[in-house]
Order: structure tokens, then C-alpha cells, then sequence
């Protein structure tokens, strides 16, 4: 059971972050992950200014958390669910729903999608082989989505069937625990932007 840290075991390192390496796929190198890695991958996840301020501010706030589970590793799953907040909160605002009568997250996450605002085209960066990944011995993460994926028909459909169920597990109260946080945040941001896309 992870209790509250003890008061000066605040600013240490969580042993289950630092259990990882990164690998380079140049010479095949590795070195342990460290808060600089960890830091600067969030970094990176910034939401257009087309995205309203309250919802990128939502964002900012799962950034944080996810950046504060280098010390408490149990944040992860908080900070993934923030996110998935955040992304119903945009499909709220994008489509116009009466926070009264509001469907559910499913049904309108593929509404968005059967209406064009979310399409293949915009998820096309996660087929892109990291050239410094991180390796955690789990090969489904440790895996690149392969580039056909994004051709295949029913992409869309695997995505929201994945992203709801993914979301429903934190949602609904589970001991999931999975290192996969920065990612989670990096697709669901992906996605919001392209919510609030200009499309020709």
C-alpha cells in the first residue's frame, strides 16, 4: 500500500519511475530515465490557443499532476483521468451539448467522430517510431502502432472503443496502475486540438 510519504522522502523519486531506462535506437545504448526525460515529454503536450482557456487550464492541471508522479507514481492514473475530463468537456463545448441533458462520453465522442471533427488523419504522429524510447519490458507499450494502422478502415471505430474503455476503467474506480500516463495525455490533447481544428 503507498501511505503518505514520509516528510523527508518528499522530494525523492518514486522507485517505480526510475526503474526505467531509455533506449536509443541509433547504437542501442541505454541509460536510466530521469526527471529531465520525464519533465521534458510533458513539456511537450501544449494545446492550441483555438482549444478554450478553461479547458486548456484543465490540461495544464494533468500536466502537473503527471509531472508530480515522478515523486508519487500513483498520480498517473489521476493525472489520465483529468485528461479524459478535459477531453468530455471539450466534446461539450464542440458540439453544443445542454450540460443538463448531457449523453455520455461514448456517444459523444463518436458523434464528433461520424461529424468529422476528429478523423485518422489527426492521430497520424503516434505511428512515428520514437528515436529515444523509453523501455519498460511491457511490449504492448514498449510497441510502435505500426504505420498501416492509420489506413485501416475502422481505425476510428478501434479508437473510440479503446479511449472509453481506457477512460471508463479510471472513471469507474480501478486498481489500474499502468506507466503509460504521458502517453495517454499526449493522444487525448492530440485530440483536442483537432476538435477545435479549422477544417477546410
Amino acid at each position: 500500500m503507498d501511505s503518505l510519504k514520509q516528510l523527508a522522502a518528499i522530494c525523492e523519486p518514486d522507485v517505480r519511475q526510475t526503474n526505467w531506462v531509455r533506449l536509443s535506437v541509433v547504437d542501442g545504448s541505454m541509460r536510466p530515465l530521469m526527471l529531465e526525460d520525464h519533465y521534458t515529454s510533458i513539456e511537450q503536450i501544449v494545446l492550441s490557443h483555438d482549444v478554450p482557456e478553461d479547458i486548456r487550464q484543465h490540461m495544464e492541471t494533468a500536466k502537473n499532476l503527471a509531472l508530480y508522479s515522478w515523486y508519487v507514481y500513483r498520480f498517473t492514473p489521476v493525472a489520465e483521468l483529468h485528461a479524459y475530463s478535459a477531453f468530455e468537456w471539450a466534446l461539450r463545448i464542440r458540439l453544443n451539448v445542454n450540460d443538463e441533458h448531457s449523453p455520455s462520453f461514448s456517444s459523444m465522442l463518436g458523434n464528433a467522430i461520424r461529424k468529422g471533427l476528429l478523423r485518422t488523419s489527426d492521430f497520424q504522429q503516434f505511428a512515428e517510431p520514437d528515436p529515444f524510447p523509453i523501455v519498460t519490458g511491457n511490449s504492448l507499450i514498449d510497441a510502435n502502432l505500426p504505420p498501416t494502422i492509420h489506413s485501416h478502415p475502422d481505425f476510428m471505430r478501434v479508437f473510440q472503443k479503446a479511449i472509453v474503455k481506457l477512460r471508463n476503467v479510471l472513471a469507474h474506480g480501478s486498481l489500474s496502475l499502468w506507466p503509460s500516463g504521458v502517453m495517454t495525455l499526449s493522444v487525448i490533447a492530440t485530440a483536442i486540438d483537432a476538435l477545435f481544428r479549422t477544417r477546410e
